[in-house]
C-alpha cells in the first residue's frame, strides 16, 4: 500500500508502506540507539503517528537536516 503526506489538500506520494517503517525503524535503531523518538521527537513521535502540528514544522525540518 502507498503511503501519501497531505498538506491542506495536497498529497505527496511517499511510497510503500513497507518501506517508510523500515526507514523510521532503521533511524531508531542506528541514530537513537534503540529509544524511539529519543533524539527526533517530532519526526518519529508526531509524523510517524501521522499528525505534525503546522507549529512544529520548524523544529522537525531541523530534525531531518541533523
Amino acid at each position: 500500500m502507498s503511503v501519501m503526506i497531505q498538506v491542506d489538500f495536497l498529497l505527496y506520494p511517499v511510497g510503500h508502506s513497507d518501506f517508510l517503517h523500515a526507514f523510521f525503524s532503521t533511524i531508531r535503531s542506528r541514530l537513537e540507539h534503540g529509544r524511539w523518538g529519543s533524539k527526533y521527537p517530532h519526526l518519529m513521535n508526531c509524523l510517524y503517528q501521522g499528525r505534525l502540528e503546522w507549529t512544529d514544522i520548524s523544529l522537525a525540518w531541523e530534525e531531518l537536516k541533523k
